[in-house]
């Protein structure tokens, strides 16, 4: 892709309307383990989307760790992939982040589907759990709300329409049952 060019850590401007905290050490404890293995994406060297991961390999880089895997060097500096979308208009490329954000709010979690995932890869390695983001007390915290019982299919379901017997005349709550 023509749009994918390389940066130095010091070429690039954090975002500054970002309005998402993101969780630094998460990020870097990924990063450790698996590499770098995504694109920043950049409206003219202004990081649009990626802002915390970049925070995130800037303090690796403070800290004189070793350049992690999909990271290079360049005269001493760390040097990355960045997917540039200066082909946006500024207020395009804020929709953008905007979205960019946003889109990863609404995914849905199969609940399921992720304790089977966590299963294998904590019985793999617990270090690779922890570097997927969630602890062994949010795992067996997953565990739990799986085993939650449902109701029996004879159990009625109840909603704002069901009939009461009784309205308190005064503050209008209604209820079935002895009136006191």
């Amino acid at each position: 892709m023509d749009h994918i060019v390389q940066r130095t850590l010091s070429d690039l401007t954090l975002w500054h309307d970002n309005y998402n905290q993101g969780d630094v050490e998460a990020i870097q404890r990924s990063i450790r383990q698996f590499g770098f293995n995504q694109t920043i994406r950049i409206h003219h060297n202004t990081v649009m989307a990626g802002n915390h991961t970049v925070k995130a390999l800037q303090g690796m880089m403070d800290n004189q760790e070793d350049a992690p895997h999909g990271v290079s060097l360049l005269n001493g500096e760390w040097v990355i992939p960045c997917l540039d979308i200066s082909h946006l208009s500024e207020v395009e490329a804020q929709a953008y982040a905007i979205a960019d954000n946003r889109t990863a709010d609404l995914a849905q979690v199969d609940e399921a589907q992720l304790a089977i995932l966590l299963q294998q890869v904590k019985e793999e390695d617990d270090a690779l759990m922890q570097a997927s983001g969630y602890s062994n007390t949010d795992y067996e915290a997953l565990l739990q709300s799986l085993d939650t019982p449902t109701p029996p299919d004879s159990f009625k379901v109840y909603d704002e329409d069901i009939e009461t017997e009784y309205c308190c005349p005064k503050c209008g709550y209604e209820w079935s049952g002895n009136p006191r």
